[in-house]
């Protein structure tokens, strides 16, 4: 009866201790995934502020006199933007299309890979 007893304690207490070790794994991974995302942050907020300096710049620059612009060809900062924006959109339209298409071969492979059985191509030999 003792031995039953306690060999019923020795797993418990292994059981209570592996699942204590996958815990703080997993809250090690959740650290590290924490700490990536906090740099990610940081970085978006460096390039958001970089951006709103230069759209700054280029605001001033705007409110030169007109032949102060035409001899630094200074754009209109809502052209800029204009642009960018339209650049952006075109770029995600051309991703997505690539996408569309990819997926599109992919399902045309499945179909005609499970409509037919894969045959061994007849090879001719080679004169040596």
């Amino acid at each position: 009866m003792k031995n039953l007893f306690t060999i019923t304690m020795l797993i418990s207490f292994a059981m209570i201790c592996s699942c204590q070790k996958q815990g703080s794994a997993g809250e090690r991974q959740l650290a590290q995934q924490k700490a990536e995302l906090d740099a990610r942050e940081k970085a978006l907020d460096e390039r958001e502020k970089a951006l709103a300096e230069r759209e700054n710049t280029t605001a001033r620059a705007s409110t030169l006199p007109s032949d102060v612009q035409s001899r630094h060809n200074v754009t209109d900062p809502e052209q800029v933007k204009a642009k960018r924006d339209a650049k952006r959109q075109a770029k995600e339209q051309r991703r997505l299309e690539e996408k569309g298409r990819l997926e599109e071969t992919q399902e045309s492979q499945k179909t005609s890979g499970a409509a037919e059985s894969p045959q061994p191509e007849a090879t001719s030999p080679t004169p040596q």
